[in-house]
């Protein structure tokens, strides 16, 4: 059995779904922790148990039948059950007694209503909503019903509506130009970062399907015009070489811009005359991967510089080198596909993952996690690369990374390894440097299919990513 649901309830006709989940394809005993109460916290008490099979494995003709047994475990206790037991009728009586109050008060037995709710001490609603109900519904005073409105949003009261409402995107079609009629030419595997302050963003480099670029735009969101910064950085003091399948951030704190790795000429125009099939590093513009040799890398530099760009200050428009090479100082090695992101409150930047590039692909390499502490100029790894240290995260190239600013932790899902396409999840807590697998396998849990190079992003209010 690979994907199941797990019920529970008093009666076999009266089951509640508490578990969806899927089994690994091992011998490894497995635990899972079932939802136990309601929204409302309430203990649901059980009697029977229900195990539904969604799906099982695909296994080939030899394959042998195993014997698997379930044990349950909770608590039995006679006086802790019955005093569950009595908190959930209790709570059963109320949803009921509520049922039958809307319904009289929708059909004006007002009288009725307003017995109950006397004898039984019940509250039907928030007293706001009453209050509400009461101006608009029985007096027709718009007037007080309005000044209502102010309050109800105070107390957080269209909160639930507004997260059960489906959301929606409307995309529109950038049009923007810049004094000379010129947009961004067609590329893959650029980066672009924003700075949310003053609604501008920032593109640099990719690949044209001939040459990697080092250009450098920026797009203003209100004007929708668009202004070529650099036309080569290379050529700048201090600026960035041509490059693709890069990363880029923005510091919102200080203006700066942070740009590390690369997948350069050497690998990108070789890479689309070989038909060698050891190795291969994906298109840049996402498509179906194509081979590199190691001869053709071998032929290009393997520093892993770390560039920083200002955006305002004393410094404004100008390149620094930070790191002329991050593996000298603890960093990462030369990597391409890999994950970043910044904490601008805590001045740390995150990179995970990527492929290396280091003059020998005979055998694929991955980096690990790294932290950099932009007050103190210094680069930490958190976790190698290594399968073999515990706890870890598997390594992997072309996967999403998301910070949760509030809770201090990162959410490394998806992505690549060898020929493997990846759909786990892991959460990676920072003050405590753990590492917490949440999904094996999100696609059964109703998450996307196994993906590479998706993009994701965080809402740290809601809670929520969106990939």
């Amino acid at each position: 059995m690979r994907e199941f649901k797990l019920y529970i309830g008093l009666t076999e006709d009266g089951m509640t779904e508490v578990l969806h989940a899927s089994l690994k394809d091992d011998a490894t005993p497995e635990t899972f922790n079932i939802r136990s109460t309601n929204h409302l916290g309430i203990v649901t008490p059980s009697r029977f148990v229900k195990i539904e099979p969604l799906s099982y494995r695909a296994y080939g003709q030899h394959f042998h039948t195993s014997i698997w047994y379930v044990a349950l475990s909770g608590i039995k206790d006679e006086q802790y059950v019955e005093r569950v037991y009595k908190e959930y009728e209790e709570y059963q009586e109320r949803v009921v007694l509520r049922h039958i109050l809307k319904h009289l008060r929708r059909r004006r037995f007002l009288q009725p209503f307003q017995s109950i709710v006397s004898r039984s001490g019940l509250q039907l609603e928030h007293p706001l909503v009453t209050s509400l109900h009461t101006a608009l519904v029985l007096q027709g005073d718009f007037t007080v019903a309005e000044s209502l409105l102010t309050s109800l949003a105070s107390a957080s009261l269209f909160g639930d509506s507004l997260l059960a409402s489906q959301p929606y995107a409307a995309w529109t079609r950038i049009l923007g130009v810049d004094a000379d009629g010129d947009t961004p030419s067609a590329r893959g595997g650029h980066s672009m970062c924003i700075d949310t302050q003053n609604g501008v963003i920032y593109l640099f480099g990719g690949w044209d399907g001939q040459k990697n670029l080092d250009d450098f735009w920026v797009y203003d969101i209100k004007k929708d015009d668009w202004n070529l910064k650099y036309f080569a950085t290379a050529r700048e003091r201090n600026g960035p070489g041509p490059r693709s399948c890069h990363k880029m951030v923005f510091d919102n704190s200080t203006g700066s811009i942070y740009l590390l790795g690369k997948l350069d000429d050497a690998e990108c125009a070789l890479s689309t005359r070989t038909n060698t099939p050891e190795v291969s590093s994906p298109r840049p513009n996402g498509g179906t991967p194509v081979p590199i040799t190691p001869a053709s890398v071998r032929a290009s530099a393997h520093i892993a510089e770390f560039y920083r760009y200002h955006t305002r200050g004393l410094d404004a428009e100008k390149w620094d080198l930070v790191t002329p090479d991050t593996t000298a100082v603890g960093g990462p090695p030369l990597v391409f596909d890999h994950q970043m992101i910044i904490d601008s409150e805590a001045q740390m930047v995150y990179v995970s993952g990527g492929r290396v590039i280091d003059g020998d692909l005979d055998s694929i390499k991955y980096s690990g996690l790294y932290s950099y502490d932009i007050r103190a100029n210094k680069w930490r790894m958190f976790h190698s690369s290594d399968p073999s240290t515990h706890p870890s995260i598997p390594s992997r190239y072309g996967h999403s990374m998301v910070l949760d600013p509030k809770s201090q932790t990162l959410f490394i899902f998806g992505g690549q390894r060898d020929e493997q396409y990846l759909s786990d999840m892991y959460a990676f807590h920072i003050p405590t440097n753990t590492v917490t697998e949440l999904f094996s396998n999100f696609t059964v849990a109703g998450g996307p299919d196994a993906c590479f190079t998706q993009r994701a992003v965080i809402d740290p209010d809601l809670r929520e990513i969106y990939v």
